[in-house]
Parts: C-alpha cells; sequence; structure tokens
C-alpha cells in the first residue's frame, strides 16, 4: 500500500482529532525502521494502521503489536494476517511481564506524548528499541553539557543508554501532517539508575542554571530536608560552584550519589 492509499485509510477511519493522532505514511522509511529489527522478537507500541506492523513482520522472528485505540485495532483485525504476528487491544504500558516474555526488542513511531515514558520505560527493562519519536525531543537526548538543551534527560540518557541516530524523518511523510520533524534512532541499554539517585538528579537538573549549592538550597523542600540542611550538605561537595547544567552526566551521578547517601544515614 502506498502513502495516498494509507491517507484515504485515515480519512475512511474518522478517527479522533481530540488524540492529536498522526500516522507514517511512508513505507520506505518504516522499512529502514523494521530492518533493524531483523531476527528479533520485537513488541510495536501503537500499532496505528499497520504500517509499521507489516515491514515488521517481515523480518522479525515474532510480533506482539499492541494497539489501545479501538476502531484502529478492528482495522488491524481485518488487514493483518501473519504467522508470527500477535494484535493486543490494551495500553501499552499495562502490558503484564508474562505478555512480554520472551521480547527481546521495541520498535515503535511512539505518539509524541508518550515520548518520556516510552523512554523510561526502555530504560526500566533494559531493552533494545528502535524508535521515531520528534526531533526536537532526540537533540534533547543527546544534548551536551554547557548546551541550551541539556536537560535532565539527556543525563539520565547518557547513564543509562546508548543511542544512535539512525536518520531525521521530515513531517511531510505524516498525516495528517505534524508541526514537526521526526528523527529514528537505535537505542541499547547500558546502565541502570537507582531511582533514588535518578530523582536527585532531577531535582538539580530542574535548577540547572544555579550554580550547584544555589541548585541544591532551592531544592531543600523538594529533597525533604530544612535550608539550612540543605546549605550544611552544599559545603560537603567540591563543584558547588559550578553551574549544574556544565556538569557532566558522570560527575552528576557521583554528586547524586553523595547526597543520597548522606540523605539516608
Amino acid at each position: 500500500m502506498e502513502g495516498t492509499s494509507y491517507v484515504s485509510v485515515i480519512r475512511s477511519l474518522r478517527l479522533s482529532k481530540r488524540m492529536g493522532q498522526t500516522f507514517l505514511v511512508n513505507a520506505g522509511i518504516a522499512r529502514q525502521e523494521a530492518a533493524l529489527a531483523t531476527g528479533r522478537r520485537v513488541v510495536e507500541l501503537g500499532a496505528g494502521l499497520g504500517i509499521l506492523t507489516r515491514e515488521i513482520c517481515a523480518v522479525a522472528s515474532s510480533v506482539m503489536a499492541v494497539e489501545i485505540d479501538a476502531v484502529l485495532f478492528d482495522h488491524l483485525q481485518s488487514e493483518l494476517h501473519f504467522d508470527n504476528l500477535t494484535l493486543v487491544h490494551k495500553d501499552f504500558f499495562k502490558l503484564s511481564d508474562s505478555e512480554m516474555d520472551g521480547v527481546d526488542m521495541l520498535v515503535s513511531n511512539a505518539p509524541y506524548s508518550l515520548s518520556s515514558k516510552t523512554i523510561m520505560w526502555v530504560c526500566e527493562h533494559r531493552m533494545r528499541a528502535v524508535l521515531c519519536l520528534q526531533r526536537e525531543f532526540v537533540e534533547h537526548m543527546l544534548a551536551k553539557p554547557g548546551t541550551r538543551d541539556y536537560s535532565r534527560l539527556s543525563v539520565i540518557t547518557a547513564l543509562q543508554l546508548d543511542v544512535e541516530r539512525v536518520r531525521d524523518v521530515g513531517a511531510g511523510n505524516f498525516y495528517p501532517k505534524p508541526k514537526v520533524d521526526s528523527c529514528v534512532i537505535s537505542i541499547k541499554p547500558r546502565g541502570i539508575l537507582d531511582k533514588g539517585v535518578a530523582g536527585i538528579i532531577g531535582i538539580l537538573m530542574s535548577h540547572k542554571k544555579r550554580t550547584l549549592k544555589s541548585a541544591l538550597i532551592s531544592s531543600a523542600r523538594q529533597l525533604n530536608i530544612s535550608k539550612k540542611r540543605a546549605h550544611e550538605l552544599s559545603n560537603k561537595i567540591k563543584l558547588k560552584a559550578e553551574r549544574v547544567f556544565k556538569l557532566r552526566p558522570e560527575v552528576l551521578l557521583s554528586i547524586a550519589e553523595q547526597l543520597e547517601k548522606e540523605l539516608t544515614t
């Protein structure tokens, strides 16, 4: 099925504008994404029209395509018939461990609104992934210390994932056409963060333009300590005069670990 045919299908389904749904209609790009999952046991978040699903089924060992929208799920059931495909009508993020048993890769043109949640899921499940996400979001993921885009997401990504930027995808490859471009990335899990440490990093990065000392004192309430205690803790940190957004992920990790130890003793 070509892009114009997919557009006709989307129009005929009369999907809800409220959900902000937009679909990749370039099968060539879907084929490029799927090629990265050759031989894998794949789960797909948001199968949509099945454009990407078809391509994954052609190369993967097995595919579990998950779709929460009832109209789209009915469309998938009527259109997709592959021996290695299982269709699931469910919220992807409510899949049980038993349902996920044997899956070793996530492949998805994820809804933009679920980008952060999807990355956190990948980190928690330590799973390889191929994702098409909003380009600006990817740039935040890959941002370096000292740059405008450097954020909590940048630090969490650097500490837990190896991310390869595969290709940019212009907005014209989607329908309805979004206002932003996208980017395909390939992800390999590299490490896992303690939740408490990750939380402290996030708190500090919420004050990223401040010095580390100022950020810590400003975060006293979030850390459930007094400003006096925060001031005492800041004096124990060697880099307290540095701006938070200029600190490398590994340095922030070390500081967060030090703070967590202080806060739990």
